[in-house]
């Protein structure tokens, strides 16, 4: 059940990175793919330590291993991928920079 939440979350932040890539808004789009990266990383490396398949890191699950920091920025990654989805269809193609 923890897999298929943290897999619910790793989702909406690769829709949102295409979403603004749709919209050439590569800077957005890239810091909400990177942030799915780091969920992707952090569930697959905890998930492997859980079933003995890799020596344990004491990396934490996001979102469901306590720790304080860790959930702090956790916290702060998703309200930056709400930003990111609240403020992408506001901002027209003819400000967007290509690089």
């Amino acid at each position: 059940m923890v897999l298929v939440l943290e897999a619910l979350i790793i989702g909406s932040a690769m829709r949102i990175s295409y979403n603004a890539l749709k919209r050439r808004q590569m800077r957005m789009s890239y810091t909400a793919f990177g942030i799915g990266v780091v969920f992707i990383a952090q569930t697959i490396i905890n998930a492997a330590m859980n079933m003995g398949a890799i020596p344990t890191k004491g990396l934490t699950m996001p979102f469901f291993s306590y720790g304080g920091s860790s959930m702090l920025i956790s916290l702060v990654m998703v309200a930056l991928l709400l930003k990111i989805y609240k403020e992408s269809p506001e901002i027209e193609k003819s400000q967007c920079r290509y690089y």
